[in-house]
């Protein structure tokens, strides 16, 4: 995010739950462009391909300067996967 998006700030968080995973990554743009997903280097589709092979969703809410991923994969596929 930081290199490709131009990014000021980046937030990451990552949390392991008995629920399953969750994944929030947050970032504002350097040069205050608008994020829409589409952007060169923004790659949502791979993205959002990985985490529902993995079982899980990826969602991308977008605002004026920024942009927020949140992905989720239930612990049932975490422990499916890690056999």
């Amino acid at each position: 995010m930081e290199r490709r998006e131009l990014a000021r700030t980046v937030s990451l968080a990552v949390t392991v739950a008995p629920s399953g995973l969750r994944l929030t990554a947050s970032f504002d743009r350097a040069d205050d462009k608008d994020v829409d997903g589409t952007d060169e280097g923004f790659d949502v589709p791979s993205m959002r391909a990985a985490f529902a092979e993995a079982g899980g969703t990826l969602n991308v809410t977008t605002c004026a300067g920024g942009a927020t991923v949140n992905g989720t994969i239930p612990a049932t596929n975490l422990r499916r996967r890690a056999r």
